[in-house]
């Protein structure tokens, strides 16, 4: 049988055509997982061949976070294949205690979206499904495909079905206990849902909603989705303690659902230029909406672009300079944006106007897929998706172009950077990044000053 309809395809083979004997024995079969046709597990048909009964019970104990999950346990935000690396060079710099506390838990963590980790005795090759937002992020050693999440979750019941069909009249111990495990898959209270979209501890979540019921304080209705005030409070996170969480999370509250229509055609009327390294995939937005609007080579202004869209900007005080701005889009709440105004970036003129550009991307990318209800600026996010929206910010108020050229011809690279900045309205840093990211050659000397105004000169 083959299951799957779009990208994530399996095709699944019994053996013998009659099942008998044991769960293990009747559940025996081949086993292919296809990526876009290319094969994840068993390169040669008819596949790997094993007992399923093992990945139905991998799938029924961990279906509540593989359906609802979108964070690792740390928040570092990176692709589930990278995660263990990362969590490396962070435990280098960190004492042992932390290490062991966080150890157990991305152990827990890789095993519920790692499909390879249902296989006991024999090695598959790693196989990551992540949720990330309206979107599944299907990965294997050589390939990356983003499938729409209500397909993956469907094709994903196929399978467990088919395993279950095939158990058929088996009534050993652990048959049983698969059938149960699988019908109950989905059995969960409101604050274990609660905990597992926010990926927040249970005493932070009960210290936020100081006693209220679950149900109420984070707006869930009859059945279990992600809403705006989930999707805050995973991405803000350890940001914020719990006092201040409930602060924004009120503020969020208090902002009514209204309409864009100019947002919808915008979003609606991006071409297909989206391929490639997410930092081109926001440049090339940046230049498609720059020469849609009409701006030629002039300076931006993003508030005045979201005014014109109807998107309300609101001011927050929150003490973590870390939080720049929270964004909101959904069917209770916003569009509108929350500017902290002591954000690290946002507490200044030139920063506000960077973050709000910055939150123009994620407005026309990614309400439909990758952040379907909120955004965090500074908090838990994919990094993919915020590398985007930074390199959508920068172009979108300063084209490379711009900045390259102006630069390269100019005898006086610091007298040029002022100009720039002072006419773009965006900082020294952004002018440096932008000459040094255009295709205009520079002097060793022109590089070597730009290289002196930036956070990080190592990457210039």
């Amino acid at each position: 049988m083959r299951i799957g309809t779009s990208g994530l395809i399996f095709e699944l083979l019994w053996e013998p055509s009659a099942p008998q004997g044991s769960a293990a024995e009747v559940t025996r079969g081949h086993l292919r997982i296809l990526l876009d046709e290319t094969p994840a597990w068993g390169a040669k048909s008819p596949g790997f061949s094993w007992t399923w009964i093992e990945l139905l019970e991998h799938l029924a104990r961990g279906w509540r976070h593989l359906e609802w999950e979108e964070l690792d346990p740390l928040g570092l935000g990176s692709p589930p294949e990278r995660i263990r690396v990362d969590a490396g060079a962070r435990w280098e710099e960190s004492p042992d205690s932390r290490r062991n506390d966080e150890e157990e838990a991305l152990w827990l963590f890789e095993e519920r979206h790692n499909l390879s980790a249902a296989i006991q005795g024999a090695f598959l090759p790693d196989l990551w499904v992540l949720r990330c937002g309206n979107e599944f992020r299907i990965a294997s050693r050589d390939q990356v495909i983003w499938e729409p999440a209500r397909e993956v979750i469907e094709t994903l019941e196929k399978l467990g079905g088919a395993i279950v069909e095939r158990l058929g009249s088996c009534h050993d111990a652990r048959a049983n206990e698969a059938r149960r495990l699988w019908s109950s898959r989905r059995e969960l209270g409101a604050s274990d849902f609660v905990a597992i979209t926010t990926s927040l501890p249970a005493g932070d979540l009960e210290e936020i909603s100081r006693g209220r019921e679950a149900r109420a304080f984070w707006e869930i209705g009859d059945r279990f989705e992600p809403n705006e005030i989930l999707a805050a409070a995973r991405m803000a996170g350890p940001l914020l303690a719990p006092a201040e969480m409930r602060v924004l999370l009120d503020k969020i509250r208090h902002v009514r659902a209204r309409p864009s229509r100019q947002l919808d055609e915008i979003t609606a009327a991006v071409p297909a230029l989206l391929e490639g390294k997410p930092f081109d995939q926001g440049h090339r937005l940046a230049e498609w909406l720059r020469e849609r609007m009409e701006f030629g080579t002039s300076p931006v202004d993003p508030e005045a672009v979201l005014r014109a869209w109807r998107i309300e900007v609101r001011e927050i005080d929150l003490s973590s300079a870390a939080l720049d701005a929270v964004c909101c889009w959904g069917d209770r709440h916003g569009p509108a944006i929350l500017i902290n105004t002591r954000g690290r970036h946002a507490q200044r003129p030139q920063g506000r106007r960077s973050t709000l550009a910055h939150e123009i991307c994620h407005l026309i990318l990614d309400r439909r897929k990758a952040l379907p209800l909120a955004e965090v600026l500074g908090g838990r996010v994919s990094r993919p998706v915020e590398a985007r929206a930074k390199a959508f910010a920068a172009e979108f108020l300063l084209p490379r172009h711009i900045a390259g050229a102006a630069i390269a011809s100019s005898a006086d690279p610091a007298a040029e950077v002022e100009r720039l900045a002072r006419r773009f309205r965006v900082s020294r840093e952004i002018v440096a990044w932008q000459a040094r990211n255009s295709d205009t050659p520079l002097s060793a000397q022109q590089a070597a000053f730009l290289q002196g105004l930036v956070s990080e000169p190592w990457r210039f």
